[in-house]
């Protein structure tokens, strides 16, 4: 008796021994799991701050696109106004050629008139002596011809010197309005040369804008991939650390049973020895053993999975029947889950099942 005592209190012992290595290991688990909860949680935060870069960088890039067109609509515009300018200044260039031949077509007819009046004089002066006796009525007639001819020729001369003066000065201010245009062309020029500058700088910074976001989306999709691995990883840890949670409660509930029905025989046996069996009769003996059994059938222990440490628990609270398991209601089963601290194996081990099945048996 006492080595049976012995033996049941070391597996005993060795039960409770190895519940505490399962709950330990059990512990670890779940450290794992919340250290890889919060690593998972990093990643997404990290993931999280690279789609924002990209959508700031995206935001920069058509920013910029905005400021690029509207620096080739200032372009074409300037291109415009040159182009107007320039024909602009065409004409006028034309018509200030036009107003030099009217000049020069002038200065000839100028030429011509002197010369006309060169050779007038020259005959006059001729005729003069010629005639100056024999005709010298008729010579101051002509003379006086000739004053009046040469009067009108002045005054006429005078009128087209007067407007080649005029030309000249339309010819200046041509020439003015002429190098004014110049002068704008020039800072068109400059402008269109500042703006297709503005323009080369824009596109650098588009092209390294992209860049940058081509990088950015590299670095997107490679933290997927390693997310997607992470997930993985944690996904096959995640199988075998249930695998192996499942493989501790199958040895708990394998070593439960083994000590249950370890006490189921050391009961038994303890009851035949303090049975006298030349004192019974046949009739007391049925009833003694009638009692035994329906005592037996009421022990919690007979259930699969519940131990002494947890029928103990049970008898602190107030269960001591498997009649009372047999009775219990979803809210007992989860107040009594956390009494226990067995999480899911009340459900998962269908105690109130085994309960009523073991009532059925016994009636």
């Amino acid at each position: 008796m006492n080595s049976l005592t012995s033996d049941l209190s070391k597996q005993h012992s060795a039960a409770e021994l190895q519940q505490r290595e399962a709950q330990r290991f059990v512990d670890e688990l779940t450290a794992q799991i919340q250290k890889l909860r919060s690593e998972n949680h990093s990643l997404s935060a990290d993931l999280q701050e690279s789609l924002n870069q990209a959508r700031d960088a995206s935001a920069s890039l058509a920013e910029r696109d905005q400021k690029i067109l509207t620096l080739r609509e200032d372009l074409q515009e300037q291109k415009n106004q040159l182009a107007g300018q320039s024909n602009q200044q065409s004409r006028r260039f034309a018509e200030s050629n036009d107003v030099v031949q009217e000049n020069r077509r002038l200065l000839s007819r100028l030429s011509q008139l002197q010369a006309n009046l060169r050779q007038q004089a020259t005959r006059f002066n001729s005729e003069r002596d010629t005639l100056q006796v024999s005709h010298q009525h008729e010579l101051q007639a002509q003379l006086r011809s000739s004053k009046s001819s040469l009067t009108s020729a002045r005054i006429e001369l005078g009128h087209y010197q007067q407007q080649v003066s005029e030309w000249k000065q339309q010819v200046t201010e041509l020439a003015r309005r002429n190098s004014e245009l110049e002068r704008q062309s020039e800072e068109l020029k400059r402008g269109q040369e500042l703006a297709a500058t503005g323009l080369q700088e824009a596109e650098r910074d588009k092209a390294e804008r992209d860049h940058t976001v081509a990088a950015l989306s590299k670095q997107l999709s490679s933290l997927r991939h390693e997310m997607d691995e992470q997930k993985c990883i944690r996904s096959k840890e995640r199988s075998e650390l249930e695998h192996k949670i499942r493989a501790v409660e199958e040895a708990h509930a394998t070593v439960q049973q083994q000590l249950n029905h370890a006490l189921e025989n050391r009961r038994q046996q303890s009851k035949k020895k303090e049975t006298p069996t030349r004192h019974l009769t046949p009739t007391p003996q049925r009833k003694s053993g009638s009692t035994s059994v329906k005592k037996g059938n009421s022990d919690p222990t007979l259930i699969s999975g519940i131990g002494p440490v947890a029928a103990n628990n049970l008898r602190e609270h107030g269960v001591n029947t498997i009649e009372q398991i047999a009775a219990w209601t979803d809210q007992d089963m989860q107040h009594f889950s956390e009494v226990l601290a067995v999480g899911g194996r009340i459900k998962n081990e269908k105690w109130i099942d085994q309960a009523k099945e073991l009532i059925r048996k016994t009636q």
